[in-house]
């Protein structure tokens, strides 16, 4: 054994990187001071080879008799701990190397294990240096017990820097969470790409059906009745209004898209929302009226002619109030009242579209502005609806830097608002 110890020893730290050392070295120290009774050895001439082996090595080393006084320290411990090799060797128990928390653990849990099977394993500890200094280490050691003589008791311990191995698991830890949260996304995309594509399913085949129904009933009409240019006009309405549909299913898929990825982006300008406003509600007012809904613009400004100039995204501007207004009347009954009105300060915009439709229910609320979403309310008029209007709103006034969010009580209406902070 000791010739294993002596010609192995050199020829290990010559083959082996310095890096790599402990590693290697310290199921093969286990193995050899994991002795029987039998296998007590000549304590100094080992402990001689032993400092060979790990003086130089970034791992510490230490060796204490029977009374767990410390017989030696390899130079990595000593720099570890600050302690010099007169105030540690043959004065400090190697216990007393620990922080508190550190001897307790080793008063309860260490000494015992050594007790019962000789080694322990790495054991999670803290260095505390003279300087007050704490390394996280792991301690493997070995205890080489005479039963006829306890006095000649030996304890080896190695201690590796765990800081390292902390910070490896700290990667680890951060690299799963990354993953979980890549999988979640991932998981969310494939979500959103099937109700993407039921949306496109849906609301594409079913328009299509009825303009293809509207062609073969104009293709079978009897040109000879009188009424037959009523009935093509009427089926040519149908017709139109299904394109329509469709239409706005497909210009819905296009905005969002070009939202998502970035395709579109804002361009500020001055703009008279008071001019913008009419035009918005000018363009809804027939069908609001084929509803018998009352339309109404309210604009309240401090300025006298009641105008308003303001640096923001026209075209983004104008959408947003056009989706909200749109969805006000679709979703209103008949003979009620849609209120749009434009706020203004020094430092915001308000807008407000205030309905007295059904009301959102507080579990529509969450999920009021997703994408595809199909709220418990439906239009009033048999409408249309792709359930990417209020997505779409959201995306395009956080874009001008702005903020959406509805109010409601259900049974007594809804209201959107949108609110743009004045352009720096």
């Amino acid at each position: 054994m000791k010739l294993l110890l002596q010609y192995g020893s050199s020829l290990m730290i010559k083959c082996i990187p310095r890096h790599d050392f402990a590693r290697c070295m310290i199921p093969f120290i286990s193995s050899v001071t994991q002795t029987s009774n039998a296998d007590v050895f000549d304590q100094q001439s080992e402990e001689a080879l032993y400092n060979q082996l790990y003086d130089e090595l970034r791992i510490g080393y230490f060796s204490a008799g029977s009374d767990d006084v410390v017989l030696n320290a390899n130079s990595t411990l000593l720099r570890w701990t600050g302690f010099s090799h007169e105030e540690l060797v043959g004065k400090m128990h190697w216990w007393e190397m620990f922080s508190i928390g550190g001897r307790i653990y080793c008063e309860t849990h260490v000494v015992p294990l050594l007790q019962m099977q000789h080694f322990v394993k790495e054991i999670a500890l803290e260095l505390a240096g003279k300087n007050k200094e704490k390394t996280p280490v792991l301690l493997q050691a070995s205890l080489t017990k005479n039963v006829e003589e306890e006095s000649k008791s030996f304890l080896r311990g190695v201690l590796i820097d765990a800081s390292d191995r902390r910070a490896y698991e700290r990667e680890v830890f951060l690299a799963k969470a990354r993953a979980e949260e890549l999988a979640a996304r991932l998981g969310e995309s494939e979500r959103q790409l099937r109700e993407l594509m039921d949306t496109v399913l849906h609301d594409l085949r079913n328009p299509l059906h009825s303009l293809l129904l509207s062609l073969e009933i104009l293709q079978a009409a009897e040109y000879h009745d009188n009424n037959a240019a009523q009935k093509r006009q009427t089926v040519m309405n149908i017709a139109y209004k299904t394109v329509e549909q469709m239409k706005e299913t497909l210009e819905n898929l296009q905005s969002m898209n070009a939202l998502e990825q970035g395709m579109v982006r804002v361009v500020a300008e001055p703009c008279s929302l008071r001019e913008l406003m009419e035009s918005v509600v000018a363009k809804y007012t027939s069908y609001a009226a084929a509803k018998n809904i009352e339309l109404r613009l309210d604009i309240r400004t401090d300025n006298v002619q009641r105008d308003i100039t303001w640096q923001t995204d026209r075209n983004f501007f104008r959408q947003s109030i056009e989706n909200l207004v749109s969805n006000a009347v679709k979703y209103s009954p008949h003979e009620k009242q849609v209120v749009v009105r434009l706020k203004a300060s020094a430092e915001a915009v308000r807008v407000e579209v205030q309905d007295e439709g059904p009301g959102i229910s507080e579990e529509d609320m969450k999920k009021l502005f997703g994408k595809f979403v199909r709220l418990s309310a439906r239009p009033t008029g048999g409408e249309h609806s792709t359930g990417l209007g209020l997505s779409i709103v959201k995306k395009m006034v956080e874009a001008m830097n702005g903020r959406v969010w509805c109010e409601s009580e259900v049974g007594k209406g809804a209201t959107f608002i949108v609110e743009l902070p004045k352009a720096e």
